[in-house]
């Protein structure tokens, strides 16, 4: 029987080292999409001046960072999920700051696929691949407003207890 509970216990401690680790890439990958939105932007303004004909590629290009900041966004909510399971009541005021912070970043990108859309639209017809990402993002908007809300509540009745 304990060897059991060991080999359980090392599984438990190897998913929590790998959870560790997609954190940190994370906070990396992060890191690299905020730089590259920082060039999206940057790249409309330009072509925008100068009503050039790669504004639709750049307006294109600012649709695509925040759309992948959704993607790692909702790959992160399904993480504070799982972690969940492993250690609800000693992790849940740190998961709930998290998909706080996190919340913020989903927002942010939900305004910029907007705005940026929104713009694409007045310059020429939409695109099937602008319009595929606007409605990948609202399907990827959906699952993490369900996802926050879930674990908002539990954090909150955990912390109630």
């Amino acid at each position: 029987m304990s060897a059991s509970i060991m080999a359980k216990n090392s599984l438990v401690s190897r998913d929590l080292e790998m959870m560790a680790a997609e954190f940190e890439a994370f906070q990396e990958k992060f890191f690299n999409l905020s730089e590259q939105d920082v060039k999206a932007f940057k790249s409309v303004m330009q072509y925008s001046k100068q009503n050039s004909d790669d504004l639709e590629k750049a307006l294109e290009v600012a649709i695509e960072v925040p759309l992948e900041m959704l993607e790692e966004s909702l790959r992160m909510l399904r993480l504070f999920q799982k972690l969940l399971k492993f250690k609800p009541d000693t992790v849940a005021s740190e998961i709930g700051t998290a998909v706080k912070a996190l919340q913020t970043t989903i927002t942010a990108s939900r305004y910029n696929i907007q705005a940026n859309y929104k713009m694409l639209a007045k310059q020429k017809e939409i695109t099937d691949y602008a319009r595929e990402m606007k409605n990948e993002s609202e399907e990827m908007l959906e699952e993490c407003d369900q996802l926050v809300e879930q674990l908002i509540a539990y954090v909150e009745e955990k912390l109630e207890e």
